[in-house]
């Protein structure tokens, strides 16, 4: 059996056939019962121990495990009958900007924050505007208008508040004092 056939022997069947029993930890990732930094990657075919920096495929998994050479393990994938994983690629997906439909064009609420607000000197922020760093946003949320300044560098003002966007999770930075 070839480099490239072994490769693609289920990862998963190699560790049952060895007498480790992975407990699954989400819909393709698997936890060692008794380290719970190594993991197995059943879409990619492969694990890492995070806790010792040891990745690689399944003939790296069958070298950790019984301690044995490239050769020994190689041999020891092609004489049992394992079953086959079909391995998927990661595809990069391309960048997605959420907040791109419900960008104003005119940035008067972010200007008179920076400026006024925090200070910022109005050439500066005019000099932001432009290279498209600042952006000025609104969206109804309960049947109210929410206006949001921010800067794309993920940071979102609002009502002089910083909050820190992450995702599509908001999350407040600085509570309200009252």
């Amino acid at each position: 059996m070839e480099i490239e056939e072994c490769k693609q022997i289920s990862i998963l069947d190699v560790a049952n056939r060895l007498g480790i029993s992975f407990k699954q930890v989400s819909s393709s990732v698997y936890e060692h019962p008794e380290h719970d930094s190594f993991r197995i990657f059943s879409t990619t075919n492969t694990f890492k121990w995070f806790s010792r920096d040891i990745q690689g495929d399944v003939i790296d998994f069958v070298q950790l495990v019984k301690g044995i050479s490239f050769k020994e393990a190689l041999a020891f994938l092609s004489k049992e009958p394992f079953q086959k994983e079909a391995v998927q690629e990661n595809r990069e997906r391309p960048f997605y900007y959420p907040l791109k439909r419900i960008e104003d064009s005119n940035c008067s609420l972010a200007r008179h924050y920076l400026t006024e607000c925090r200070g910022i000197s109005e050439e500066i922020v005019q000099k932001m505007i432009q290279q498209g760093l600042i952006a000025q946003a609104s969206w109804k949320q309960m049947k109210q208008l929410n206006l949001l300044s921010f800067l794309k560098a993920l940071i979102i003002v609002t009502s002089c508040r910083q909050q820190a966007y992450k995702g599509y999770i908001r999350i407040t930075l600085f509570q309200e004092r009252g």
